[in-house]
């Protein structure tokens, strides 16, 4: 998927570790869990910049994890 989009979707550019980092996950049949780590890294990094007040989780096609990462970021938590 982040190949296509990388190819296929105006404006998205998805960094070349990325893309290395889920080919590798994608060959030992772990591309799922992969990007959900790399969401979550992202999230992280991106709850520590001053001024951002929200996050859009796109999951095209994995619709499924989007629970668990926002669980797992404490997306929802009282404190943030």
């Amino acid at each position: 998927m982040a190949k296509y989009m990388n190819e296929k979707i105006p404006g998205v550019f998805v960094p070349q570790k990325i893309m290395q980092r889920m080919e590798v996950a994608d060959q030992k049949g772990n591309a799922e869990e992969e990007g959900i780590h790399i969401a979550l890294e992202l999230i992280e990094r991106i709850k520590s910049k001053q001024g951002v007040n929200g996050i859009h989780i796109m999951s095209v096609g994995w619709e499924e994890s989007v629970p668990r990462i926002i669980e797992e970021s404490e997306l929802l938590a009282t404190n943030n």
